[in-house]
C-alpha cells in the first residue's frame, strides 16, 4: 500500500533510517546517467514500513524494496546538526581582505 505525505499523520515527530548494505543491492540501471529514480515509502499489513524502487512512473508494485528503520534516538542530534547549519547560513559573509581602492 503506497503512502503520500498528506496521507502520513503524526502527534510526533518521526525518522527512519535505511540500511545502506540492504541499499547496496538495489540494482539500478545507468544510475550515473539517471535523470530521476521512483521511489516509494509502503507500508506492509503488519505495519512494516519499506521504501520502494520502481522502473517505470506508472508502476504500482516496486522491483525492489529496502526495510525502513525507526531511528528516534538520532532525532536529537539531527535537530542540532540542522540547526548547526542554520547558524552558519545566517552568518554574513565576510568581504574581501584584498582591495585596490588604495592602489
Amino acid at each position: 500500500m503506497p503512502l503520500t505525505t498528506k496521507s502520513i499523520i503524526t502527534s510526533q515527530e518521526q525518522l527512519y533510517s535505511v540500511n545502506l548494505n540492504a541499499l547496496s543491492n538495489v540494482r539500478i540501471k545507468d544510475i550515473t546517467s539517471a535523470d530521476q529514480v521512483k521511489m516509494t515509502v509502503l507500508r506492509n499489513a503488519q505495519g512494516e514500513l519499506k521504501l520502494g524502487f520502481h522502473n517505470d512512473e506508472d508502476g504500482k508494485h516496486p522491483y525492489y524494496s529496502v526495510p525502513l528503520e525507526r531511528a528516534l534516538q538520532l532525532l536529537p542530534e539531527l535537530k542540532r546538526l540542522i540547526e548547526f547549519s542554520q547558524l552558519l547560513s545566517k552568518k554574513p559573509k565576510q568581504n574581501d581582505l584584498f582591495g585596490f581602492d588604495d592602489v
